[in-house]
């Protein structure tokens, strides 16, 4: 995970545990009973903490606690438990500031314009040569074009991690890579089911000619997919610049493959809702046209060419 994107879950889920402590209150102090409160909101800001996967061992330290067998907000604990709450709470929100303060002063301020790479896994330096040049071409051909006025800069290398940061300059360059990406996501996710619909049939031992014609089908469609894609993504963002399209679909098939590699491309965590939108919201499986959904809100129309893993 991103160093800004822990920095970003602790900081929204920290608050929580300072008011549950603020908020515990003795009531019964001949029997040392304490309430405990703002328990719903203090478990799911430990749940969203604990998916940095850091804190581990100071997470765990809450099992003994009863308070996380049931959904109350309120329970009523003894001393003891009261204490070990309060201590345990308060270290780990201290931790916690402490490493945001941290994170903050290592990395530069977050620009709305840049987009986060995770390099795919690469052993050698020639494949690490292989994804920059990739990647260099999936921005450099999209977005350095005087219709969205982008530029490539690489801002930071996150330490600690394969994570890229690249700030591409405009609104119009992050939201074109958002959309390129979303497409690369259906790419490749058409890629991987090519691959299984070719396993499948290997077990059914088609004669070699029988399967080059499906590789060859399956390479066909995922070309017109590009290029559906990239017409689409043209249209709705360029005019009067034929050359740009035929970028786009290289710039498509680039994200397709980085992310077919394991990459994956996001947004800043302070982009507004505009460039957000562009990008992929689920995982690829999950993922539909945005050319078939336009396709499905003006009506029928002209016959969609058939997917080769249904054949």
């Amino acid at each position: 995970m991103k160093l800004s994107k822990i920095a970003s879950i602790l900081e929204k889920n920290i608050n929580p545990l300072l008011l549950a402590v603020e908020a515990i209150k003795a009531i019964d102090a001949t029997n040392n009973r304490f309430q405990l409160s703002l328990l719903v909101q203090f478990r799911q800001a430990i749940s969203n903490i604990a998916k940095t996967g850091l804190f581990g061992e100071l997470i765990s330290e809450f099992d003994s606690l009863p308070i996380f067998g049931h959904a109350f907000n309120v329970f009523i604990v003894s001393a003891p438990d009261k204490e070990k709450f309060k201590t345990v709470t308060l270290s780990l929100y201290d931790t916690a500031a402490l490493l945001i303060e941290s994170i903050k002063h290592a990395l530069p301020e977050e620009s709305e314009t840049r987009i986060a790479v995770k390099l795919p896994e690469f052993q050698t330096f020639a494949d690490f040569i292989k994804i920059l040049e990739k990647l260099d071409k999936a921005f450099s051909l999209a977005v350095l074009n005087p219709q969205v006025d982008g530029a490539v800069v690489i801002d930071s290398l996150e330490p600690g991690s394969k994570w890229v940061n690249v700030n591409v300059a405009t609104t119009a360059a992050a939201t074109l890579i958002g959309s390129l990406v979303y497409s690369g996501c259906l790419v490749s996710e058409q890629m991987n089911k090519n691959a299984r619909a070719v396993e499948e049939l290997r077990t059914m031992q088609l004669q070699n000619d029988a399967m080059e014609k499906v590789v060859d089908v399956q390479n066909t469609y995922l070309n017109m997919l590009v290029q559906t894609e990239a017409q689409h993504i043209y249209n709705e963002k360029f005019t009067g610049d034929p050359e740009q399209e035929a970028r786009l679909r290289t710039s498509i098939k680039m994200f397709s493959e980085i992310i077919h590699m394991g990459g994956e491309v996001h947004p800043a965590l302070n982009a507004p809702e505009s460039i957000k939108s562009a990008f992929p919201d689920k995982p690829p499986h999950l993922l539909e046209s945005r050319t078939k959904m336009l396709e499905q809100k003006a009506g029928p129309g002209m016959g969609e060419a058939p997917n080769p893993t249904e054949l």
